[in-house]
């Protein structure tokens, strides 16, 4: 390694002669050495670790006349973060108290670990309602951390509309909002959310989105068919979805009936999922079913019945 001069204090010394130096052969009398190896190579490596680093900068100046606490400053950025130390810290007479603190006990930044509307799942039917006067519920980590009088309830869907603002963090809020129903006449969604500040200025957020779909239906039935409307609302299976792709359970006996809206597409394969052969299907064919949510809402229906009365139970996969 090649030897460098460095200054401490009043001093100029090679590195070799860097422990005699730390030792307090040649530091001053209010100096201490950070306490290190003894070896004269772990000193060298030291130094050339932190390269233009100022030596002076890496000892501890202990208070006057030699009590009182150690304190640290170095005003050279942090490369890298440090357990708690944020990149590019600097530092001016900190104890070794709070060195040890910031480094072994970083910040615990706060988050929603929950937030909903109290009742109200998260899909329903279109033409479904959300009713008025909500109460809104949250739950944080790491509350502590949370500023007072900061939790904000926004509405973000077609604009940002504050529900209400400067909240304490307790966790629930019954509100008048919103002032009448909320209704969706299409499958869509509609979102809201809850903001919260941290001890450290900055933000953290979490959002509750309701979305409406469709119903489909599916089960077996004895009619040959067309079904009529009430017929398709009468099978077994009924579950709000987004598309005709699945594997649909039938119990045993009758036709194998799956009805879906025709603005999902065409299903083109069913598959007995326990062989992986075709189940033969008729041609499908629509019919309008109007639904009966707070908001009646009508959609035109496809229609696929399975050629055969099938008389076990079966699962088809249909894409």
């Amino acid at each position: 390694m090649a030897r460098e001069t460095r200054t401490l204090g009043n001093q100029t010394f090679q590195d070799g002669n860097l422990k005699a130096a730390v030792d307090g052969a040649l530091v001053p009398a209010n100096y201490t050495a950070v306490p290190l190896s003894s070896a004269d190579t772990e000193w060298e490596a030291f130094v050339d670790t932190f390269g233009a680093v100022s030596l002076a900068n890496a000892i501890v100046q202990a208070s006057e006349g030699g009590g009182g606490s150690s304190t640290y400053t170095n005003a050279t950025p942090m490369p890298v973060a440090v357990g708690g130390l944020a990149q590019y810290s600097t530092f001016d007479a900190a104890t070794m108290s709070e060195m040890f603190d910031g480094l072994l006990y970083p910040y615990q930044a706060p988050a929603f670990t929950a937030f909903a509307i109290s009742g109200q799942d998260l899909i329903i039917e279109v033409g479904a309602e959300i009713a008025t006067n909500r109460t809104f519920t949250w739950s944080t980590s790491n509350s502590s951390n949370v500023v007072t009088a900061s939790i904000d309830l926004v509405d973000i869907t077609g604009g940002y509309i504050n529900i209400v603002t400067g909240l304490i963090n307790d966790g629930t809020e019954a509100t008048s909002y919103p002032v009448a129903p909320i209704t969706k006449t299409t499958p869509t969604t509609h979102s809201f959310r809850v903001d919260g500040e941290n001890t450290q200025a900055g933000t953290f957020n979490s959002t509750f989105t309701v979305t409406w779909q469709w119903k489909k239906f599916y089960g077996p039935s004895v009619t040959v068919g067309p079904l009529i409307e009430t017929e398709i609302e009468g099978l077994n299976d009924k579950v709000l979805s987004s598309t005709f792709v699945g594997t649909y359970a039938f119990s045993g006996g009758g036709y194998k009936y799956l009805c879906y809206p025709a603005s999902f597409g065409t299903a083109s394969s069913f598959k007995d999922e326990s062989t992986n052969l075709d189940v033969p299907f008729i041609a499908s064919y629509t019919v309008n079913v109007t639904n009966h949510t707070a908001n009646p809402q009508t959609t035109s229906y496809r229609v696929h019945r399975t050629t055969n009365i099938i008389g076990s139970a079966i699962n088809i996969v249909v894409s």
